[in-house]
């Protein structure tokens, strides 16, 4: 039983086509392997999000619900239109990330810590933390 992307139809005609919306470029450090500590994801307007691990050569790939899929968008559109993003006054050493939002004919790039609040609610929609496990 496969899953397979959403086929949603409430998307503008020039989206009808699958396209990487918003993506995640994020390093960190002391890093605890050789090489570098890193991750990328992606995110399409389909709802098809895959994650890339170079350090433990892993790409995952997953669908995320409609329900997220719509909040994400709702906050990205938010982003790209409406906040302005300025990076606070403290520096983050130890960990470095930029997302890119492609929306509308638009195309925004956000260094972290800049809108913090809304990408962490974007982490949180697209990476749930597990159930905890009861019983026995």
């Amino acid at each position: 039983n496969e899953t397979k992307p959403l086929q949603r139809t409430n998307i503008p005609a020039e989206a009808k086509q699958e396209s990487v919306f918003l993506e995640q470029q994020a390093w960190w450090g002391p890093c605890q392997r050789e090489g570098e500590c890193s991750q990328r994801w992606t995110l399409t307007n389909f709802g098809v999000l895959v994650v890339e691990r170079p350090i433990m050569g892993t790409k995952k790939q997953r669908i995320i619900g409609e329900a997220e899929l719509e909040r994400v968008l709702t906050l990205s559109t938010t982003i790209l239109n409406e906040r302005s993003c300025d990076l606070p006054d403290t520096e983050t050493t130890d960990y470095w990330a930029e997302y890119t939002i492609r929306l509308q004919g638009k195309v925004r790039v956000v260094t972290y810590p800049g809108c913090e609040k809304e990408f962490s609610e974007i982490e949180k929609l697209l990476f749930p933390a597990p159930a905890p496990v009861t019983g026995s």
